[in-house]
């Protein structure tokens, strides 16, 4: 059976049972109106199911639609992604920019944003392909190195140590040469393209003492 709310028209099933448990009155699902449900019991729904006109009945709080997506939500989801984007720029941007396999990332977007990544550099990827330490006059010696960058970016030119050993392979003077060292004071941050060599050249003057080896190493 179904009982037919006279404020609203809105239907609604009910049992025999459910009568005697009402008393003869229950309260309508939809508008809430309390109502006699035997005026208007009929064994067959009405024809107007679906089609009941509520314009005119104010729905309760929790029934009113709630856009998830509101401007002031949106506004705070982006500040917060582009807080999280400045402090993992802030501590670990250095060590980002210093992986070969997201700095080609970084490189995308630091041209589109128009700011600089910092200078890539990595020791390991630096090789050494030839070397020579030989006497030449007045007692002074000819230092020549030559390395290779096989990285896949440009690099900042390493530092050079040189180590002299004496004849018995002690090592008796030491020293590490800065880029301004061997190219000169007007180059503030060379950088070595990448699969390309560089060879310096330098004249080292030795108190007189013999020398029996070398080892030069990039740092």
């Amino acid at each position: 059976m179904y009982a037919v709310c006279p404020k609203c028209q809105n239907y609604q099933e009910i049992s025999a049972k459910q009568l005697q448990k009402k008393r003869g009155k229950v309260i309508c699902s939809q508008c809430k109106n309390p109502f006699n449900p035997r005026t208007s019991l009929t064994d067959n729904p009405p024809k107007t199911i679906g089609a009941v006109d509520s314009r005119g009945i104010e729905p309760y709080a929790w029934q009113k639609p709630v856009n998830p997506h509101s401007k002031l939500w949106l506004t705070g989801c982006l500040l917060g992604a582009l807080l999280l984007a400045y402090q993992v720029y802030y501590f670990k941007g250095y060590s980002l920019a210093q992986s070969a396999q997201i700095r080609p990332w970084l490189q995308t977007i630091s041209a589109a944003i128009n700011r600089p990544l910092p200078h890539y550099k990595n020791i390991s990827e630096f090789t050494t392909i030839g070397s020579s330490f030989t006497p030449i006059e007045n007692g002074n010696y000819r230092l020549q190195v030559s390395f290779i960058n096989h990285a896949n970016f440009s690099q900042t030119l390493p530092d050079l140590n040189l180590s002299l050993q004496n004849l018995h392979g002690g090592i008796i003077a030491q020293r590490t040469f800065t880029p301004k060292d061997y190219i000169g004071s007007n180059n503030s941050s060379p950088q070595l393209a990448s699969n390309s060599t560089f060879d310096i050249d330098l004249l080292i003057t030795l108190p007189d003492k013999n020398i029996g080896g070398y080892q030069v190493a990039l740092q």
